[in-house]
């Protein structure tokens, strides 16, 4: 059974084979063995080394897997464009073109940190870190403090 990286990969594939013409490709090329990775239970695609046509296609490559996606997100690296005056296009291209089309599909897009988006795809599969939701073990905590403060309340209003 492929994992989420074997599927964006050969959803990327043609993205990796249009990159190889890039003016820049033999500095800085884009591959997906060097910009797809995994962070904990998270996919991340680097859109770094990108021009602007070719990271609406690698989008539109991971839109197209994106429903089969395990951990139900997706993490975007787009930079903050340090070498571009007024910022970065990809962050621009991202939440125009996938903004767009999350949207449409019921998805959420989310900053996640400087020049980084998650594309959350299935709320419910994806991970607490993608979601922002509050884990079991934080809720476990949360009663046990109320527990505790209740019953500090309890021993001050009967005298004990």
């Amino acid at each position: 059974m492929p994992s989420d990286l074997d599927r964006l990969a050969t959803a990327l594939a043609p993205v990796q084979a249009h990159a190889r013409g890039l003016r820049w490709a033999r500095e800085r090329p884009w591959r997906t063995d060097t910009h797809l990775w995994r962070e904990g239970p998270l996919p991340v695609v680097d859109l770094h080394d990108l021009d602007a046509k070719t990271c609406k296609q690698a989008l539109d490559g991971i839109v197209a897997v994106g429903a089969a996606l395990d951990a139900g997100a997706v993490v975007l690296i787009t930079g903050v464009g340090k070498h571009r005056p007024g910022g970065g296009a990809l962050g621009q291209i991202v939440t125009g073109r996938l903004g767009m089309q999350a949207d449409e599909r019921g998805w959420q897009l989310a900053p996640k940190g400087r020049g980084r988006f998650v594309l959350i795809i299935d709320p419910a599969r994806a991970p607490a870190s993608a979601t922002g939701r509050l884990g079991p073990l934080f809720w476990l905590g949360a009663i046990a403090f109320a527990a505790a403060a209740l019953a500090a309340l309890w021993l001050q209003l009967t005298g004990r």
